[in-house]
């Protein structure tokens, strides 16, 4: 399928697909795995983007709680250090659940993702092996950000919960894939 795939592209179709992996950038390391050879890939008008996408759930507007009054959680100091008493603020947790939530604590779930719009240089850095030159490219040529990046910014409006972060991106003090 991939090879079909890519044959179609490579013939001028305009090809939209997806597949299963951990980040856009593993995608290609997808690709090569699934047998699509490298030097296909490096055609920039082949591959124009990629992206990586995860559903979070949302907190309940109505019952949420602000971090600052659970200092017994966890991520509390974690949010502290990172973001200091303002983060501690904005930051929420689960509520126990009210009429409007159906007794959840969430109400939803939203995306966060990360695109890397590809181009040459960038191409030619994943497909030589360079994976940190190919990601410091992204993150710094392209201004590129990381899912963990975007899913940090709904948790600071308060739309999703610390818990839900950490859970699908990683504690606040660790590195996150990148």
């Amino acid at each position: 399928a991939a090879q079909l795939t890519v044959r179609g592209a490579l013939s001028g179709h305009n090809v939209w697909t997806t597949l299963h992996a951990n980040s856009a950038m593993a995608a290609l390391t997808r690709l090569l795995d699934m047998g699509v050879e490298g030097f296909k890939l490096k055609e920039e008008t082949l591959m124009r983007g990629l992206v990586s996408m995860r559903l979070f759930k949302k907190l309940c507007p109505h019952c949420r709680q602000p971090l600052s009054e659970h200092p017994e959680n966890p991520a509390y100091q974690r949010v502290k250090d990172a973001f200091g008493d303002v983060g501690l603020r904005q930051v929420f947790v689960r509520g126990p659940g009210c009429k409007e939530c159906n007794g959840s604590g969430t109400f939803g779930r939203i995306k966060a993702g990360e695109i890397i719009i590809t181009n040459s240089e960038f191409l030619r850095l994943a497909l030589a092996g360079n994976t940190d030159g190919a990601v410091k490219y992204w993150l710094e040529e392209m201004d590129g950000r990381t899912l963990k990046e975007s899913a940090t910014e709904l948790m600071l409006k308060g739309i999703i919960g610390v818990d839900e972060l950490e859970r699908w991106v990683g504690l606040l003090d660790r590195p996150g894939v990148y």
